[in-house]
């Protein structure tokens, strides 16, 4: 969270650094879903949490 503060405000672009962070965020929710449905066999419905 110490990055929150950087976080440029809405209609701004974003810079490198948030796009990363959020583009690391996004591959590991996807990444912890599969391991969970090809390890463990929970298939979890889509949510944004």
């Amino acid at each position: 969270l110490e990055g929150v503060k950087d976080i440029p405000p809405p209609g701004q672009p974003a810079t490198p650094r948030v796009w990363r962070t959020i583009l690391l965020a996004v591959m590991w929710s996807i990444w912890k879903r599969r391991n969970n449905k090809v390890f463990n066999s929970i298939d979890n419905p889509a949510s944004l949490c």
